[in-house]
């Protein structure tokens, strides 16, 4: 199910073998991924058969570029999802999600230069 109002960015991929709902006036960023279902990695039939959840985006969402909202994934209500976070679980209404990266630079020695 797609609400109204809708707006999907560039290269937005939607896989759903079960159930996926996007509320009203939601929006998305470029590269969003949105997968119901996971290959059953441990059936020796795995390429066949999957492991599949309902995804449900409320109203009012904004969903960041770069972001994958995975399998049993709920966002609530005026909700936003920072860049680059992978989604799983529960997500409550008016709240912001986002990574946060500790990047750490050291600077190093090469042996071979004095």
């Amino acid at each position: 199910y797609i609400g109204s109002n809708v707006c999907m960015n560039s290269n937005t991929i939607i896989l759903c073998r079960k159930k996926i709902h996007i509320g009203d006036d939601t929006m998305f960023g470029p590269n969003v991924v949105i997968i119901d279902h996971d290959h059953d990695y441990k059936n020796r039939l795995w390429k066949d058969t999957f492991k599949c959840d309902d995804i449900f985006i409320g109203n009012n969402v904004w969903i960041g570029a770069n972001v994958t909202i995975l399998k049993g994934s709920y966002i609530e209500d005026h909700s936003v999802i920072g860049a680059g976070v992978v989604v799983k679980g529960l997500y409550r209404s008016d709240t912001v999600s986002y990574n946060q990266q500790h990047i750490v630079v050291k600077p190093y020695m090469r042996k071979d230069i004095e």
